[in-house]
């Protein structure tokens, strides 16, 4: 599974953190919700647990989490849009994003939403 963040993303996310010792790691985690059935979730985290994953020296995600139910995914930040701004996530497996980009289908789902089948 691959997991990414762009510069932009690291940048905003380390400038929101500067003051917070020790460092934490920026976790990427997901939660039944949304339109399309789970939503990504942040989160500042100083510990790595077991069954984490670490990715870019910044990031953190479930392991379990990551494989089978979110997929491959990029971490970006926007702030050029009105609507579409802060972090975003950029899905790189199959499945529905909904039209925001805040929820998703869970990999191995056959759910589709009405205007994107």
């Amino acid at each position: 599974m691959e997991l990414s963040i762009t510069e932009e993303a690291a940048e905003e996310f380390h400038k929101s953190v500067k003051d917070i010792e020790p460092t934490p790691y920026l976790r990427i985690g997901a939660k039944p919700g949304g339109c399309s059935g789970w939503m990504f979730t942040l989160e500042s985290d100083t510990d790595v647990d077991m069954t984490d994953s670490f990715y870019d020296d910044i990031v953190i995600i479930d392991t379990e989490l990551h494989e089978n139910v979110i997929g491959d995914l990029m971490v970006d930040y926007r702030d050029d849009n009105i609507v579409e701004q802060g972090f975003v996530f950029q899905r790189m497996s199959t499945g529905v994003v909904c039209g925001c980009g805040e929820s998703f289908t869970p990999l191995g789902s056959t759910k589709k939403l009405g205007w994107n089948e």
